[in-house]
């Protein structure tokens, strides 16, 4: 018989992996297919069930040859295609026709409000009125006395919109993130726009939920600082509404940010402590079955109570799963557990796949099980001695933080060097936080001593964490691209199947793909071509980007709002490896550019300001581009006659009225309009 490959055994000892792995790919295609696949989606479903049937055919006509490999490919190409269908259903689903104007509607807060110091930023179910059933993403303008919480009805005359990004380079996708969670439309309403009309019963069961962890969250308000009450209330009840950014930012630089995040760490703390003080003492059978459903029913309800992220979703179908194998006497694969947890998921909500918490929780278990000592496929050589539970942890530790790497250094361009060390010391601390936070909620009249204990062990882990972030090189910028990471992730098997067989061939291997990522790197950084970006932010700017590393940047206000940039600056300049652009100020000249106060000339594009122009002077000249900014926008037949453009590009901050005359006058002479504010943010080729 013929020996099996790891990744055959892999296979072959979990078998929801090869229904799993072709379904994600489906949906993969499906959300990048999307806009085209929509309109074609009947054809779809006839493929779907085409390959379908071919699938059957083969799997039960065992005389036709080569049933087998047919029989592979059909149920692979089905179960892909079912991938890409149930996406396109979900994403069809989700879209709404929203009234142009504003109109009352009656909502309900389904979510615990985010407040700032002006607004309170909810997501609410419409109840009544346009849009009816369907969730919503509000900004409501307040005053310093009003409270919203979850359940809460609101009264409210706005204007809702569908979700859409601003279309600056390399921005993160909003929108999406926005339809993932199943939010239709966003809305801003004024103070004395909406009314708070209490509390309505009978109150959903995860709305009832949240509104009880709201309670909870206030008692560790009353009782801890402001930094100790953020850390506790998302640690223990996953409220992450309270963290600032500089908190976010420590546990980040650290490698802990999963702390703040409930996963199946938080949920196997938990239960493995009701397994040691509960189920290792039910000797019969009918008490231990007993006892495992009403742990299950608690695990649920802690799910439930802190919001069912997906992460705690993930866990808590592994736990039920093999709890109740444990309960049959059966046999169970952990990452068996892992693929019918992802199936479950993704069965029921396609879009999921996408989201970072989803895949960063799905490749740390998946790496856990199978590097971690814990799988039943890959077992890598442990040698039993007293430290075997330092080694464990260390392992555990080291196969999460390399698995999820490549994604943490795409989505957030962080690379934490001393993540490892930190790890080890502060998950044992989280462990206590978690299990002395939850005793301080159930039992309140310890609760003098445990806050005691709480704050020690938080001030703890915060001085532990200050330390790491103190270290030399402990955070690393990087900006890897989608192909990079990939190729990270093929290194990344090649080492792990070094490790197994111990053949110098995967070395070689893992060689060639680090000599190809680095070809894609430096191909990604001289592919950079000259442009002109006109930004969709809050104050309007001109960036002009030329093709040896240098760009000038032109904005009305000039560095006094270099705050505003510090996104783009992000997700765009330092990814495209662009040095600090020189701000545009006074009239100047440069190699490649010069900036006379009304028109920037940078290669082949000239780029008129309207806001610094004298529309009263004679002088006419042709430009590409007229960008009109609030102040210059008055005389719009003038500033055409005299600069003939080929283009107009309206800013975010116009108002309607002279919004919709730019777009008349520019019309009727046959020019191209973009609105920012309508249709994003511009970026346009230069010849040189």
């Amino acid at each position: 018989m013929r020996t099996l490959r790891p990744y055959e055994q892999i296979l072959d000892t979990n078998v929801l992996l090869r229904f799993v792995l072709p379904l994600c790919v489906g949906i993969a295609v499906g959300e990048m297919g999307c806009a085209w696949l929509t309109p074609h989606i009947a054809m779809l479903s006839v493929l779907l069930a085409v390959a379908t049937v071919a699938t059957a055919v083969c799997a039960f006509a065992k005389s036709v040859p080569l049933h087998r490999p047919f029989f592979h490919v059909f149920f692979n190409v089905a179960v892909g295609l079912l991938g890409a269908w149930l996406l396109v259903i979900n994403r069809s689903s989700e879209v709404a026709e929203w009234e142009n104007e504003a109109v009352v509607r009656k909502v309900m807060i389904v979510e615990t409000p985010r407040e700032t110091p002006k607004t309170f930023r909810a997501v609410a179910e419409v109840l009544w009125g346009d849009g009816c059933g369907r969730r919503v993403s509000l900004s409501l303008m307040r005053s310093a006395k009003e409270t919203l919480q979850p359940g809460d009805v609101l009264l409210l005359k706005n204007r809702i919109t569908p979700p859409k990004n601003n279309g600056n380079p390399g921005e993160f996708d909003y929108a999406a993130w926005l339809r993932r969670q199943g939010i239709s439309g966003t809305g801003l309403c004024f103070a004395g726009q909406w009314k708070n009309l209490g509390c309505t019963t009978p109150l959903p069961p995860k709305v009832a939920a949240l509104r009880l962890r709201g309670r909870w969250v206030q008692e560790y308000e009353q009782a801890f600082g402001r930094e100790d009450f953020a850390v506790l209330s998302a640690l223990t009840l996953g409220d992450k509404t309270h963290l600032t950014e500089p908190l976010r930012k420590r546990y980040s630089d650290a490698g802990v940010s999963h702390l703040l995040a409930l996963s199946g760490l938080h949920l196997a703390i938990l239960f493995g402590i009701y397994r040691v003080l509960v189920l290792s003492h039910c000797r019969r059978r009918g008490l231990y079955v007993a006892m495992s459903a009403l742990g299950m029913a608690a695990v649920w309800s802690f799910v439930l109570l802190c919001g069912m992220p997906l992460s705690l979703l993930r866990a808590a179908v592994m736990f039920t799963v093999m709890q109740l194998c444990r309960c049959l006497r059966r046999d169970t694969s952990s990452v068996n557990n892992l693929a019918l947890a992802a199936l479950l998921l993704l069965l029921f909500s396609p879009q999921a796949l996408m989201d970072v918490g989803f895949q960063l929780s799905f490749v740390a278990t998946l790496c856990i099980l199978l590097f971690g000592g814990e799988g039943d496929v890959v077992r890598l050589p442990e040698q039993k001695d007293r430290w075997r539970p330092l080694r464990r942890s260390v392992r555990i530790s080291l196969c999460a933080q390399v698995g999820t790497a490549p994604l943490v250094a795409y989505y957030f361009h962080t690379l934490p060097v001393w993540a490892l060390v930190a790890n080890v010391l502060a998950v044992p601390l989280a462990y206590g936080v978690l299990v002395l936070g939850l005793l301080f909620l159930l039992l309140p009249f310890l609760s003098s001593p445990l806050s005691v204990c709480l704050s020690g062990c938080l001030w703890l882990l915060h001085a532990l964490l200050d330390g790491v972030g103190r270290l030399p090189f402990s955070t690393l910028e990087v900006y890897p691209s989608a192909s990079t990471v990939a190729l990270m992730f093929v290194l990344l098997a090649f080492l792990a199947t070094y490790a197994v067989q111990r053949r110098a061939r995967w070395l070689y291997a893992g060689g060639g793909v680090l000599l190809l990522m680095g070809c894609v790197a430096m191909f990604e950084r001289q592919s950079v071509s000259p442009r002109v970006a006109f930004y969709h932010l809050s104050a309007p700017s001109v960036h002009c980007i030329s093709e040896k590393n240098r760009s000038y940047l032109w904005t009305p206000q000039g560095q006094k709002v270099d705050s505003v940039f510090r996104y783009v600056r992000r997700d765009f300049w330092l990814p495209q490896g662009m040095a600090e652009p020189l701000w545009l100020e006074h009239p100047d000249t440069f190699p490649e550019l010069v900036y006379t106060g009304r028109v920037i000339s940078f290669g082949d594009c000239r780029i008129a300001l309207s806001d610094s122009t004298d529309v009263h002077s004679r002088e006419t000249m042709e430009v590409d581009v007229l960008f009109v900014l609030r102040g210059g926008e008055r005389r719009p037949e003038a500033l055409l006659r005299r600069y003939r453009p080929k283009r107009v590009v309206l800013e975010e901050r116009l108002s309607d009225r002279w919004r919709e005359r730019w777009h008349r006058e520019a019309e009727a002479r046959g020019l191209p309009v973009h609105d920012i504010a309508r249709d994003g943010a511009l970026v346009l080729p230069v010849g040189r």
